[in-house]
């Protein structure tokens, strides 16, 4: 069966179920597990993976939002140690998809506009509840001045590992 991709149809019927049903269909026993085992990947990328695959029998497809909702509502219940690897896998993938070539070389408006949308998606996927957290960590690692190119490989990054110093746990 091919997958329907028109933009929208995420919308229709229960996106949040179809996510579980594909993620579960990956073998991993969670939305986190999922996107854990691919840790550079943009949730864009995880959802693209997701659509493309024939794993149930609802052609449409599902949404960021869908994966953003789902991992939210996992790790919440796991405490504060898990929601705080999450933020950071999430600024990770944020990063990687919105600064492909890595931290700027010279901070020019564009540049900043870059990394102010990369951190916005990051809040929006971490969601209102770490807000505070997240601005805390993004003055952090502005503050820290990356290197020109940086762009974190792994959640043990010595400069992601640095601004996260500020999150509480």
């Amino acid at each position: 069966m091919n997958r329907i991709t028109q933009q929208g149809l995420e919308l229709q019927g229960d996106g949040l179920t179809r996510a579980r049903n594909r993620i579960a269909a990956t073998g991993h026993s969670s939305v986190d597990a999922f996107i854990q085992a691919q840790p550079v990947a943009s949730l864009a990328q995880l959802v693209d993976e997701l659509n493309a695959t024939d794993s149930d029998d609802d052609p449409l497809p599902i949404s960021v939002h869908h994966l953003r909702v789902l991992w939210r509502e996992s790790v919440s219940r796991l405490g504060p140690e898990v929601i705080k690897r999450m933020a950071k896998r999430a600024l990770v993938a944020s990063l990687q998809e919105l600064l492909p070539t890595g931290w700027p070389v010279e901070m020019t408006d564009d540049a900043s506009f870059s990394i102010a949308r990369a951190v916005s998606q990051w809040i929006s996927t971490i969601g209102d509840e770490w807000r505070e957290n997240a601005r805390e960590v993004s003055k952090a690692l502005r503050g820290s001045k990356p290197p020109p190119g940086w762009l974190p490989q792994s959640l043990d990054d010595e400069v992601l590992t640095r601004a996260f110093a500020v999150w509480p746990m």
